[in-house]
């Protein structure tokens, strides 16, 4: 019988042990926590929740010195002439769609009541007349291309300032991936607006987007604003607000007796233009999300 060999026995080799290594236990890295709100201010000074509508009609006080209209179409751009009772040019240059054309139609008190404008379209030739001291209502449709949106002190179109105020509330730092802002049926992505995308915990960074705000329409306006902020080692995380505008004030527009519109031939004095085209722009769907330009200045 063979003895059972002693552990010590240097003829029997050692059986190794294996130790399975743990795994390093991650440290705790936070979260991440963002927070987005809304302001707005029209005329640099006063809170756009606040807007009201003006007065439409323009001759409440007589004649006016100084009107503006947008072009509305219907063709993508056009050229517009106006004179006034001496035949002098007040006006002549061409417009593309949502162009706003300012007329000063008096100068040394001498006010020209009757203007006298041609539109040059591709399709054809109109002329109509403006009567600057009656019958001028603020959205009268001249020409079935120009929008009247103001007359002297009046004016439909505020020149308004959108704020975006976003908070790193977490307490890691993050960088700011998206600034989405929806308006009027369209998303655009604002992150060109910041210029330091990078935010610091705890601290806030504001842009903000100039509009020229529509005072005279009856719909409220909402907008609404979504952040997405990207730390380090945690998921990401998103912020939301929104701002509505509900214009307040009885006032609307008055439909005045507006001569009738029909295409004329063109007068001797005015060669007609080339009207330079352009590519209309797609509709968009509500879900397009569109690259922001800061130097363009919407209205809405």
């Amino acid at each position: 019988v063979v003895p059972p060999s002693s552990p010590n026995d240097p003829t029997v080799p050692s059986v190794p042990t294996i130790s399975t290594p743990t795994e390093p236990t991650s440290p705790t890295t936070g979260s991440c926590e963002v927070d987005v709100m809304i302001s707005c201010l029209w005329n640099d000074e006063n809170d756009c929740e606040e807007i009201t509508k003006p007065g439409f009609n323009c001759n409440e006080d007589g004649c006016v010195d100084k009107i503006s209209f947008t072009y509305v179409g219907p063709s993508i751009s056009s050229r517009l002439i106006c004179n006034d009772k001496s035949d002098n040019v007040l006006v002549d240059k061409t417009v593309f769609i949502g162009d706003l054309i300012t007329i000063q139609v008096s100068e040394q008190n001498n006010i020209s009541e009757i203007l006298k404008c041609f539109i040059y379209s591709e399709e054809e030739i109109m002329e109509f007349e403006i009567n600057t001291c009656e019958g001028l209502f603020l959205k009268n449709l001249y020409g079935n291309s120009f929008s009247l949106e103001s007359c002297d002190e009046k004016s439909c179109l505020l020149p308004s300032t959108y704020k975006y105020t976003i908070q790193n509330v977490g307490p890691n730092e993050f960088e700011i991936n998206k600034l989405l802002r929806s308006r009027g049926g369209t998303t655009v992505n604002l992150i060109d607006y910041i210029q330091d995308t990078t935010l610091q915990a705890q601290a806030n960074i504001t842009t903000t987007e100039d509009v020229m705000f529509d005072a005279c329409k009856d719909e409220a306006t909402l907008t609404t604003v979504q952040v997405i902020a990207d730390p380090d080692e945690v998921e990401p995380c998103e912020g939301f607000d929104d701002y509505i505008i509900i214009i307040s004030g009885t006032s609307t527009p008055v439909e005045s007796d507006l001569p009738s519109l029909s295409p004329t031939k063109q007068p001797t004095s005015v060669q007609e233009p080339t009207i330079p085209t352009q590519p209309s722009s797609p509709i968009l769907p509500s879900s397009t999300i569109l690259s922001a330009d800061p130097s363009s200045v919407p209205t809405f």
